[in-house]
């Protein structure tokens, strides 16, 4: 399983989407951070806490094409990123060259978020978006985690929540559609997750199982957020409003806390 989660990713990364501009340009980094931080996730900013941790040393667990990471870097921690993908680090190591970080600063290696090669109490940061929904073992990679946090340090993460999206999927894609005669429902999830489909494996948890998952720390922050299917439905791929009432619509999910509700992550900060 693990092999293949490995080989599906080598080839779909995440953000490649974003931006049809020359890879690894000054247009197309403008152009993916602005669909990253103000059009899909606007709330990523604040709460991924990338300007709180100069000159401490910050881990990411799956670090997809470098985004995040650099954003660490930028304003001046030590960073480290890993992920399962050779493609992934290659990709990282082209970002934070673009963003100047000195490589005495960085470290980005493969490796599995279920055995994290690092010592115990290594970090004083570590961030996770989107990924350990993914692993075959997320408890045990919730376990490194808290292996390699400092104690008395905090951790970001997000998972996929049973909100909107994932309704929306079980509902038209098992039930209506008919998929439940012929797969079990974890299949038919993993079928329809991610941009480009066919995910291998794609969980998704109520607030007793994150509960559960990270019942080894402290829970600072468990809150669901962002409205995937519902609100990206307003946006061309250029990030502009597909219709007149579209602006409006998004405005007034983020005035009403639509996400609190029905929001299609859980956002997790925890304390060792």
């Amino acid at each position: 399983m693990k092999k293949k989660i490995k080989d599906y990713w080598e080839t779909r990364l995440p953000q490649t989407w974003y931006s049809a501009k020359t890879p690894f340009t000054r247009a197309w980094l403008d152009e993916l951070r602005f669909k990253r931080y103000v059009v899909f996730y606007p709330f990523l900013e604040k709460e991924g806490e990338f300007r709180n941790h100069y000159d401490e040393k910050v881990l990411e667990v799956g670090c997809g094409i470098g985004t995040d990471i650099a954003e660490f870097g930028k304003y001046g921690a030590d960073i480290t990123a890993v992920d399962l993908t050779k493609e992934a680090v290659l990709n990282t190591l082209k970002m934070l060259n673009l963003y100047k970080i000195p490589c005495t600063r960085t470290d980005v290696r493969i490796a599995d978020a279920e055995k994290l090669p690092f010592e115990k109490d290594t970090f004083d940061f570590i961030y996770s978006f989107g990924v350990l929904h993914h692993t075959p073992d997320t408890k045990a990679a919730v376990y490194e985690i808290k292996r390699v946090l400092k104690p008395g340090k905090t951790a970001v993460i997000f998972l996929y929540n049973r909100g909107l999206e994932y309704w929306r999927n079980v509902l038209k894609n098992y039930v209506f559609n008919g998929e439940f005669l012929r797969m079990t429902l974890q299949e038919s999830l993993n079928l329809h997750s991610e941009v480009k489909g066919n995910c291998l494996l794609a969980k998704y948890y109520n607030r007793q199982e994150i509960e559960d998952l990270f019942k080894h720390f402290e829970i600072l922050k468990l809150r669901r957020v962002r409205m995937g299917y519902v609100l990206d439905s307003f946006y061309n791929l250029d990030g502009s409003y597909k219709q007149g009432l579209s602006l409006l619509m998004v405005k007034l999910a983020a005035m009403l806390d639509i996400g609190s509700y029905l929001g299609d992550l859980w956002e997790i900060k925890v304390l060792k």
